[in-house]
């Protein structure tokens, strides 16, 4: 063979190749595209699943309460809320959240941001605890649009991919993702066989608690985020009284300050060095259409 027909056959090689990848890199990098398998990415499941998702903002009935200011909103009146995150499960207007984000509320919005970052706040009169440890539904009583749940009644397989939605940043009303794996799943099943708890391996912020779950390729929520591990929990620094007369009283409560003081930071240091370990309750479509038939028929 003469090196001209070998460089010709090399060129048209060449561009046989480039013509058969071209594909792959568009369905890669897309927004939109399935893989081979029919899988999804993760970009395109999160742009569906955002619509679906709330900010949930309430009062605590107490105005002496000093919520932690990593889960704080300040809405356009410059009013202070604590915040959570929830989805809708109907297109009726009904949300799921964990039952904590509305827990001592005195007053309690769903909140949803145009395209511009301006709040839209829908009250919630109606809400309901479910049996479950800690699973809420509320009614906004206004057209939503659901996100796809589960049919899956088995536990999802340690090492799936996840990724979750949440209002996790402070003082912001920025829906952010987090990806990570499913590390464990629990063994037992709770309230109306729900498949019991899962823990990730993903970081969990203040805000994140409602927020749905879904699987990386696969545009289907499989539970919601509940907590987060870490080292230990904050240890409270109580105030001393030191209008003493007596010296040596005053150093003893000063040197007892020190030490609270010091057990203070350490456990703030720990409390914020997380594990990388969040929990999550899982949820199927069974579940959740029992949890709205019970709901609608307590009205």
């Amino acid at each position: 063979m003469n090196t001209k027909l070998q460089k010709l056959l090399d060129t048209l090689l060449k561009i046989i190749i480039v013509i058969l990848l071209i594909p792959i890199f568009i369905n890669y990098y897309s927004g939109n595209g399935a893989n081979s398998n029919g899988n999804r990415n993760l970009a395109s499941i999160t742009n569906e699943i955002s619509p679906s998702v709330f900010m949930i903002i309430k009062k605590p009935i107490s105005k002496n309460s000093t919520p932690n200011m990593a889960n704080i909103y300040v809405d356009s009146d410059g009013e202070k809320w604590t915040k959570g995150t929830a989805f809708a499960i109907t297109e009726d207007g009904y949300l799921l959240t964990a039952s904590h984000v509305i827990e001592g509320s005195s007053e309690l919005y769903a909140v949803q941001f145009d395209e511009h970052g301006k709040e839209k706040k829908i009250p919630i009169n109606n809400y309901r605890k479910t049996g479950f440890q800690d699973l809420a539904i509320l009614d906004i009583a206004t057209a939503t649009k659901p996100v796809i749940i589960t049919k899956e009644k088995n536990k999802i397989s340690v090492g799936s991919k996840i990724g979750f939605l949440g209002f996790s940043y402070p003082n912001k009303n920025e829906l952010i993702l987090h990806d990570g794996i499913i590390s464990n799943s629990s063994l037992k099943t709770d309230y109306l066989g729900m498949p019991g708890e899962y823990k990730i391996h993903s970081f969990v912020n203040y805000g994140n608690s409602g927020g749905p779950v879904f699987l990386a390729e696969k545009n289907e929520v499989i539970g919601f985020v509940i907590a987060r591990e870490t080292a230990s929990q904050m240890n409270q620094l109580s105030l001393i009284n030191i209008n003493q007369n007596d010296p040596n009283k005053i150093l003893l409560e000063i040197q007892n300050r020190q030490n609270q003081i010091y057990n203070l930071l350490a456990g703030e240091i720990s409390r914020t060095t997380q594990m990388g370990i969040g929990i999550v309750v899982g949820i199927n479509k069974e579940v959740v259409n029992t949890i709205v038939e019970n709901f609608n028929n307590s009205k």
